[in-house]
């Protein structure tokens, strides 16, 4: 096993760190109970992402809430960026803190508590509200959810054994995408009443009902986590400044440990690079679906709730082969899926059917061969995703020091927000110049390339 370490700072054999890094190995540290409610913690945020961030909210902001659709282009995208920007800071920041404090679930009610009070707020901002106020509960809203996730996930280890963490790890992302269908499903038999809630729909009452659904969702989830997962023992300091140092130290020592460990720095640039990837398709799979075949916004919601049932699948299924083969496979394969589903819809359009010639789709929506083979296409692509981010998540719990186990998860946070400008930012350069978005797109392949060979090279090793 790789330590960097001095040889006066590792961890002796009666240290009672030691002894739980190595029965934790072993055995589950909690029992079943503690292990159900960890899997509710994923749920707890995609509904918030799946109903303000993806589908509903964010159309309802441009198109109802700023002055113009210009204006809530730019305001909605200043939002993720800032968001993004923030997270990448205050996640490793925050969880050093809270490594060298002891307890999480402090910090998890406090971010949870923002992010519910930021979300209910939304209900108030009916059509013509001042934009401002809205944009920054999103935007407080998505810091919360994201900081608030880094801290869930570092508490994986302290409820289940290595062998169990990836299998958790899927189960859970499984869950969260069936939260985001249920709430789909939910905001649609919404729409389809003349008055919901009693009130008239042009005062657009369904969309800004996304908040506070999202605020109860983290509310209900994340309640069992708080009643069966035992909390980390608080480490004794002088004072808070005391451990806020000693956290500061840590995060700089954790940068360190993940630049300099040949493993670590392998799997963060898998991270960066494959997480990217998936991302950059995901973003560009709506605008080619509507640009081939001029599917209007109901029709993408039907295809991203089938894409969503798709995920959660391979979040469940990755999750069993993640602890029956291994992450490292479970990664692999779920990228090269994402590559062959990438390669479907890249050459499928309204005259091609996987690159040959076809007939026009001029069939009933959903019934010509292209649009069949396009919709199999990203079942493909959500099928091998769901195992990639369940597996990225188990392996780092397996290969990152129990005691910095939140810091970790804090730059893992920080690694993924850092690089998701990237493949956009080459795809439009690569589209601009060529004029196709499609062969702009072929970037991905390189990304997921380099994520699956870096993926292939970390040894499930835990740093000491």
């Amino acid at each position: 096993m790789t330590d960097i370490s001095a040889p006066g700072d590792r961890l002796g054999a009666d240290d009672p760190l030691a002894r739980r890094q190595s029965e934790g190995e072993r055995a589950d540290p909690q029992g079943f109970a503690a292990q159900a409610a960890w899997t509710l913690t994923e749920p707890a945020n995609e509904v918030f992402f799946t109903l303000v961030i993806r589908y509903v909210f964010s159309a309802y902001f441009v198109g109802h809430v700023a002055a113009t659709s210009a204006q809530g282009d730019a305001m909605w995208a200043s939002s993720q960026a800032i968001g993004g920007l923030a997270v990448a800071i205050l996640a490793p920041v925050a969880g050093s803190y809270a490594d060298a404090a002891g307890p999480r679930k402090g910090w998890i009610a406090f971010f949870a508590l923002l992010a519910i009070g930021c979300c209910a707020s939304l209900w108030w901002s009916a059509p013509g509200s001042a934009a401002l106020p809205v944009i920054i509960a999103v935007t407080a809203a998505a810091i919360a959810v994201e900081t608030m996730l880094a801290f869930t996930n570092a508490v994986l280890p302290s409820v289940a054994s290595s062998r169990r963490a990836g299998l958790l790890s899927g189960i859970t992302f499984g869950f969260g995408q069936l939260a985001g269908i249920i709430a789909l499903v939910t905001i649609i038999l919404l729409s389809e009443q003349a008055n919901p809630l009693g009130m008239p729909k042009e005062t657009r009452v369904v969309d800004r009902l996304s908040g506070p659904i999202a605020a109860a969702a983290i509310l209900v989830f994340l309640v069992p986590l708080f009643l069966f997962v035992k909390d980390e023992p608080r480490r004794s300091f002088a004072s808070r400044s005391a451990a806020a140092t000693s956290g500061v130290k840590t995060l700089w020592a954790t940068f360190r440990e993940a630049v300099r460990n040949r493993n670590m720095r392998i799997f963060l640039i898998g991270r960066a690079f494959g997480s990217d990837g998936m991302s950059t398709v995901f973003a560009f799979g709506g605008i080619l679906a509507a640009r081939s075949f001029g599917w209007s916004a109901d029709q993408l919601a039907v295809f991203g709730i089938v894409v969503t049932v798709f995920s959660a699948a391979g979040g469940f299924l990755g999750g069993f082969i993640d602890m029956r083969l291994g992450s490292r496979i479970s990664l692999v394969s779920g990228l090269a899926l994402v590559a062959l589903g990438t390669a479907g819809i890249l050459s499928t359009d309204e005259t091609r059917l996987f690159g040959m010639p076809f007939g026009g789709a001029d069939a009933p929506v959903f019934r010509s061969p292209q649009e069949i083979g396009f919709m199999i296409s990203g079942a493909v692509i959500a099928l091998g995703a769901g195992p990639v981010f369940a597996s990225m998540r188990g392996l780092m719990a397996k290969i990152a020091p129990l005691d910095r186990m939140t810091a970790y998860f804090g730059v893992y946070a920080m690694v993924g927000k850092a690089t998701n400008f990237l493949g956009p930012a080459v795809v439009l350069a690569v589209a601009s110049s060529t004029g196709s978005l499609r062969i702009g797109l072929c970037v991905a392949f390189v990304f997921l390339a380099i994520g699956a060979w870096s993926f292939a090279q970390v040894k499930p090793e835990r740093l000491a």
